[in-house]
């Protein structure tokens, strides 16, 4: 089923790649024993807007430019149809243009 004309269809890429970040704790008890513990931890990127559109007669256009000073080349853009995230993602590149079916659940 389509969105319906007046959907705001919007585009968003991560900001910065993301990392993992390492955090090791040591702790020493009272008989001078020392245990160390570490943990990997997933850093997600922040993602900000790059491009909107809005459904008129069932079909929309979104066009994801790179902004000056920014690479997008390999980045993911999600997309969200109205509030709800869209189940598929495309990866940035340049001179690209995929056409992509959004799937969503309202």
């Amino acid at each position: 089923k389509a969105a319906p004309d007046g959907t705001v269809v919007t585009a968003w890429i991560s900001a910065t790649p993301d990392s993992t970040l390492s955090v090791v704790v040591q702790a020493t008890d009272d008989q001078s024993g020392i245990a160390v513990a570490s943990q990997e931890i997933q850093v997600v990127g922040k993602s900000v807007q790059v491009s909107e559109a809005t459904v008129r007669d069932g079909g929309y256009s979104l066009l994801v430019h790179a902004r000056d000073g920014h690479v997008f080349s390999g980045l993911v853009i999600s997309f969200r149809v109205g509030d709800t995230l869209a189940k598929q993602t495309a990866k940035w590149q340049q001179g690209g243009g995929d056409e992509v079916n959004l799937v969503f659940t309202p």
